[in-house]
């Protein structure tokens, strides 16, 4: 283990979380741990969308992520408009 831990939220369906346990299984290959809690992770989300990648990241009091709210609909909106109200 490189001392990387990672953390995984799943909403929505069983396939979802069948897919996040594949991931979860190709994050500990790679050498990564699971975090109890977000707080104790480095990754925070990593998906597979024509081959794995980090999704979102965090360190201390800053995070990141990458999504397409464009493909998200109503909730990938709400999203934005609440980034741009803070």
């Amino acid at each position: 283990m490189n001392g990387r831990r990672y953390f995984v939220t799943t909403f929505g369906c069983q396939m979802n979380a069948h897919d996040s346990e594949r991931i979860k299984g190709m994050l500990e290959e790679l050498g990564l741990g699971e975090a109890t809690s977000q707080d104790e992770a480095d990754v925070i989300a990593y998906t597979d969308h024509g081959g794995p990648f980090v999704a979102a990241v965090a360190r201390g009091n800053v995070a990141g992520m990458q999504f397409h709210p464009e493909k998200s609909g109503e909730t990938g909106l709400k999203i934005l408009k609440n980034f741009l109200e803070l």
